[in-house]
């Protein structure tokens, strides 16, 4: 089970916080307007405080650096047997 705790932040960790957030939902996808419905919805209670704190314009700048990152990585996935021939657990 995720739990979570609430703890005292400085505006640098918050924006750490909020890249971290921002540059996950970029890799998994999400385009920048998307990203910011997810910071001001209470239910992502860190990223909502990083949005409340350091302001929308400055969230802004935070998703557009994390989508303009991820728009140009190129993931791929693939699936192949161990080099030392045993399964996978």
């Amino acid at each position: 089970m995720l739990v979570g705790s609430v703890t005292g932040c400085t505006p640098d960790e918050l924006r750490e916080m909020a890249g971290s957030f921002a540059g996950e939902m970029a890799w998994l996808g999400y385009a920048g307007p998307r990203i910011l419905e997810l910071f001001r919805k209470p239910f992502y209670a860190g990223p909502h405080l990083a949005w409340q704190e350091l302001g929308e314009e400055a969230v802004r700048r935070i998703i557009e650096e994390s989508v303009e990152f991820w728009s140009h990585c190129r993931v791929v996935v693939k699936d192949s047997a161990c080099p030392d021939g045993e399964e996978r657990t």
